[in-house]
């Protein structure tokens, strides 16, 4: 069930034109958001 929903989520990322370089950005702007927002759960090597 994991991998269809994992194969889903893929397919929905391609057809949207997501590419490579555009999970770099979403990264660093999620840990941002998780070290300014609950400083406590942050750590530079998550």
């Amino acid at each position: 069930m994991k991998d269809s929903t994992l194969k889903k989520l893929g397919v929905v990322h391609y057809k949207s034109g997501v590419l490579d370089e555009h999970y770099e950005v979403t990264k660093f702007a999620l840990l941002e958001t998780i070290k300014e927002a609950v400083p406590e759960m942050w750590s530079p090597t998550s």
